[in-house]
């Protein structure tokens, strides 16, 4: 979606039984690291140069305390150090449990369906933490239609299928048709978004 080739991959994950709050926890550490890496020059940003955070499940914890603690950095002048432009919040598991920075344009693609982080309660809660399914606070937009077990959908498998649309391959077609939209009502703020119409369905 964006024209960015200068990426980084961390892991959110952590255990079974792991707490949003302790994941965001974790975020924020792991953002303290990234700062002394960028402090050292083992971290190559341009002056400006816009940071973008994609999560899924367990991970979306971990971006909002990453995020978190990135932007408490300032420059000599006082300014922010890091241009946090958008954080992209993919079936973030116990997404109630999570608070999002304000001021940070962020966007949450949930399903009440998803097995994994989903609405009702089965043997899985007794092995993730809970799902705690729900909006995350203060996110930008909220997305929470299913892409599974609908009327031509997909049939929603549990846990031990195709976890009801949990993983994150199966949200490409319904992230683009979400910004799509998002981008058609708000073209200001996607001037460096480039999306495929023809890949997007009708919602």
């Amino acid at each position: 979606m964006h024209n960015d080739n200068n990426h980084l991959f961390t892991s959110g994950s952590a255990g079974n039984w792991s707490s949003a709050n302790g994941r965001m926890r974790q975020g924020r550490r792991n953002a303290r690291q990234f700062y002394r890496r960028y402090k050292k020059g083992k971290v190559n940003l341009q002056d400006g140069e816009a940071i973008r955070i994609v999560s899924h499940s367990q991970g979306g914890a971990h971006a909002a305390g990453f995020a978190d603690q990135l932007r408490t950095y300032k420059d000599a002048d006082g300014n922010s150090l890091f241009n946090i432009e958008v954080i992209y919040y993919i079936t973030p598991h116990q997404g109630k449990n999570i608070t999002t920075p304000e001021g940070i344009q962020s966007f949450q693609f949930s399903h009440p369906s998803d097995a994994i982080s989903g609405e009702g309660f089965g043997v899985i809660n007794l092995f993730n933490g809970g799902k705690h399914f729900g909006r995350i606070r203060n996110v930008s937009y909220f997305s929470n239609r299913d892409i599974m077990g609908g009327e031509g959908q997909p049939k929603a498998g549990g846990p031990l299928g195709n976890f009801g649309g949990h993983k994150s391959t199966d949200n490409q077609e319904h992230i683009i048709s979400v910004l799509n939209n998002f981008c058609k009502n708000n073209p200001g703020k996607c001037k460096e978004i480039s999306l495929d119409p023809s890949k997007a369905k009708k919602e």
